[in-house]
């Protein structure tokens, strides 16, 4: 999870660059054989990135069709557990995102026969490359996917851009003292 600068499609390939050159060519091409990306204007790269690897598949998916995404919109629904819908990410910063990651990838999945994200990519990163990513496995008991794990600016935030009434139909609880 990479905070841009701009919704540009020179800053994901910067992005795309910065992860390239941090784990390596070898390892970027064998993680990035297929890459599933929205119709959003910053993401047609299909030059740009066959430019870091010519094994890159580049697929669009359609609007409004997450299913075409796979499993990687169970991310997005534990993502939307700490900073829901219509929310601006802006005030974030990369640090808080990986943070989330950090959470989101620790969480033990059944559809990984009891294992969690971190447990798989370590056959292909290697973890010192991982903490150079900001990204460090929580104990399973320490996995917090709620608003608070952001903290306060987070709930402010969502206090911002939710109404009272938004938040209660969108079932989002904070805890007490918020």
């Amino acid at each position: 999870m990479f905070k841009i600068d701009s919704q540009t499609k020179d800053a994901v390939i910067k992005k795309l660059t910065y992860f390239k050159d941090l784990i390596g060519q070898e390892t970027f091409d064998k993680l990035m054989e297929i890459l599933l990306t929205d119709n959003g204007k910053e993401f047609y790269i299909g030059e740009e990135v066959l430019s870091l690897s010519s094994n890159i598949h580049l697929f669009y998916c359609h609007p409004y069709s997450s299913f075409e995404k796979g499993s990687i919109e169970n991310n997005h629904e534990f993502i939307r557990r700490v900073i829901p819908k219509s929310v601006s990410l802006k005030p974030y910063s990369q640090k808080d995102l990986n943070l989330l990651c950090s959470h989101i990838n620790s969480l033990i999945r059944e559809k990984l026969n009891g294992k969690c994200p971190f447990d798989l990519i370590e056959q292909f990163i290697p973890l010192d490359k991982i903490k150079d990513l900001g990204l460090s496995k929580i104990n399973s008991l320490d996995i917090c996917l709620i608003p608070e794990l952001l903290g306060i600016k987070n709930i402010n935030n969502i206090k911002k851009y939710l109404s009272a009434e938004e938040i209660k139909k969108a079932n989002i609880s904070f805890l007490k003292n918020n």
